[in-house]
């Protein structure tokens, strides 16, 4: 049985709120113009930007409706550059199907024209990691040479973790600390959430210890996973310790946690307790729920 870190006597609580702000669009770049200058871009660049995005939908549709369409792609639109990383910027716009962009960049890069370009790379790498699709981000991760912005490597291991998928998502954890990157706390929770449902205390701890020395504090979310960990461990004594000392700092689990204690001390006949978790549940506006009784 892995043995929870020391550093867990002292846990410190803290509310955080990650907010990132990004340019929904990383072609556009800041310009200083004059109102000559402006109508020039007005009255030369938009019908091109107004054709590469027809173009694009065109594409997508034939993508979207053709079975084959790799076969016959390139002749079907001879005038038109396919291997512009700005070209496939608008697709990936135009296109709502992630998988199926996907599918185009791979058909791409087998051509021989094909140069690779590191924001292509990055959009269906954050694409494919906001639908979910785990197993496909590392496919891509695994066999295009690329590196993904810190961010996006956040965001794989908490979509990774949500999978159930959590040795890869020490690999990633891993190359985080190679690239000397601190996830943030949210990450580390996803990590520990799913290592609780994968029932690996064992990884629970070692992340927990990790965090710690990171420098890293836990909030409630943190303290909720490690009673979990604690009660798989048949600990529910220290767990039950660890809620009364959050509680005491002001901060209230779910009913998960709470839920989780009650199953343990039933289980050892350990019925006072059982009832004092009940009242104490009440009393910080937690009503039990059908997983209580």
């Amino acid at each position: 049985m892995a043995r929870p870190p020391q550093s867990l006597k002292t846990l410190f609580l803290c509310h955080q709120n990650h907010r990132s702000i990004q340019n929904p669009n990383p072609q556009i770049r800041n310009l200083s113009l004059s109102n000559g200058g402006e109508e020039f871009l007005q009255t030369h660049q938009q019908p091109k930007t107004q054709s590469l995005t027809q173009i694009a939908k065109e594409v997508s549709r034939v993508i979207r409706t053709q079975p084959r369409w790799e076969q016959t792609l390139l002749s079907d639109f001879l005038s038109i550059n396919l291997f512009d990383p700005n070209f496939f910027i608008e697709l990936w716009k135009q296109q709502n199907n992630v998988l199926l962009s996907l599918r185009f960049y791979l058909w791409l890069s087998s051509q021989r024209s094909f140069i690779p370009d590191k924001l292509a790379c990055d959009v269906i790498f954050d694409g494919l990691v906001e639908a979910k699709a785990a197993n496909a981000a590392k496919s891509f991760f695994t066999s295009v040479d690329f590196t993904p912005q810190p961010g996006s490597l956040k965001a794989y291991v908490r979509c990774l973790c949500e999978n159930g998928s959590i040795e890869k998502a020490l690999k990633v954890f891993d190359e985080l600390q190679k690239l000397v990157i601190c996830p943030l706390l949210e990450t580390w929770n996803s990590a520990l959430l799913g290592s609780v449902r994968s029932r690996r205390t064992d990884v629970v701890w070692k992340l927990y210890e990790e965090m710690m020395c990171s420098g890293v504090a836990g909030d409630v979310d943190t303290v909720e996973y490690l009673i979990q960990a604690f009660c798989i461990d048949n600990n529910v004594s220290k767990g039950f310790g660890l809620l009364r000392q959050v509680l005491e700092d002001g901060f209230v689990p779910s009913n998960v946690a709470f839920n989780k204690l009650i199953s343990g001390f039933c289980k050892d006949r350990y019925y006072s307790r059982v009832s004092a978790l009940l009242h104490t549940m009440i009393a910080k506006n937690r009503r039990p729920d059908i997983f209580t009784y």
